[in-house]
């Protein structure tokens, strides 16, 4: 026979009192609340800490002679043998053994890491999960709960690993996206004054037999508004009017332009304009001779202009590296 005693309701975790029945014969005594002389049954009970209906382990086992009319209870300590053989006024009384509150905390901090909080109740389970298994050790008589430590251990560990990969995978992307969301409203920017410096230096080309200014300053009757020469990441705001000379307008201008030696005949991915570097990282807005304008990464630049160095090759054009001196003109 088995009988099974439930202390409260368990939904994540809680306690729970198993008794049984002890493979000792009965003991014959009167039994000190109904006085009848029976034969009492020898059990054991034994209360788990159970997660999510899961035995844990907890307490020491406590055994008892139990009355079958009355259900009273006595207490026997014997750990085996006939238990007739012993007198009732010879049991002594079993010394308490409480379960470590340590493992508890240990336990609970684990579940909360492995629900939501992570790192956060990870290591205080860790912590208490180890002193609890360090005190059960020194007091094995009075203390117990190495299972619930263990466990604490063991879900502290998973949650705070667990919680810690879902923010490697999923919150870290999303701060970059939502950084770079807000770096679109500057990258839209330098492409329109970048695409209105490239159209003015179209416009002098198409009076000028085709052939690019020989720098920025040349196209300056066609560019519309001083603001189109500086981009949304300098510190330095734009001229009230447009600069009055070259050295002038090449110390306010945020675009490198290295179409000196080129005219609108050349084909391919030709680079006519580019930001400077004003922020690591942050890449760079390029214009192509073809008119095109687009943002490309720093790791990409290189790219960008291996191709172009390729197109110029073919129009019999030296190279330009990425931020070296621009070519001579024609």
């Amino acid at each position: 026979m088995h009988h099974t005693r439930r202390r409260g309701f368990i939904l994540i975790w809680g306690w729970r009192t198993a008794v049984s029945n002890e493979n000792l014969p009965p003991v014959r005594m009167q039994c000190p609340k109904c006085r009848g002389n029976v034969y009492f049954l020898c059990r054991v009970a034994r209360r788990n800490f159970h997660l999510f209906y899961i035995p844990m382990g907890g307490g020491s086992p406590q055994r008892f002679l139990e009355c079958p009319a009355c259900h009273a209870r006595l207490i026997n300590n014997s750990q085996g043998g006939n238990a007739a053989n012993i007198p009732l006024e010879q049991m002594p009384a079993q010394p308490p053994i409480t379960t470590s509150s340590l493992a508890i905390v240990s336990l609970i901090l684990g579940v909360l890491s492995l629900l939501c909080l992570g790192p956060l109740t990870a290591l205080p389970g860790i912590i208490c999960g180890i002193l609890a298994l360090l005190a059960i050790s020194r007091h094995k008589d009075s203390l117990s709960g190495s299972g619930l430590a263990i466990a604490g251990l063991i879900t502290s560990t998973v949650g705070g690993l667990v919680v810690s990969l879902v923010a490697i995978l999923f919150i870290v992307p999303a701060v970059l996206r939502a950084r770079e969301m807000r770096e679109i409203p500057n990258r839209t920017a330098d492409a329109a004054s970048l695409r209105a410096v490239d159209t003015a230096c179209n416009m002098y080309a198409a009076s000028h037999s085709n052939q690019m200014p020989h720098e920025l300053f040349d196209a300056e009757s066609y560019m519309h508004s001083p603001a189109i020469l500086k981009s949304k990441l300098s510190s330095v705001p734009a001229p009230a009017s447009m600069p009055s000379s070259a050295a002038d307008l090449n110390a306010i201008c945020d675009w490198v332009y290295i179409g000196a030696d080129l005219s609108k005949k050349y084909t391919g991915p030709i680079v006519l304009l580019y930001s400077k570097d004003m922020a690591p990282d942050h890449g760079r807005t390029v214009a192509f001779l073809n008119g095109n304008v687009q943002w490309v990464k720093e790791s990409d630049l290189p790219r960008i202009f291996e191709n172009s160095n390729r197109a110029r090759s073919r129009a019999g054009l030296p190279p330009v590296d990425l931020d070296a001196p621009p070519p001579a003109p024609k």
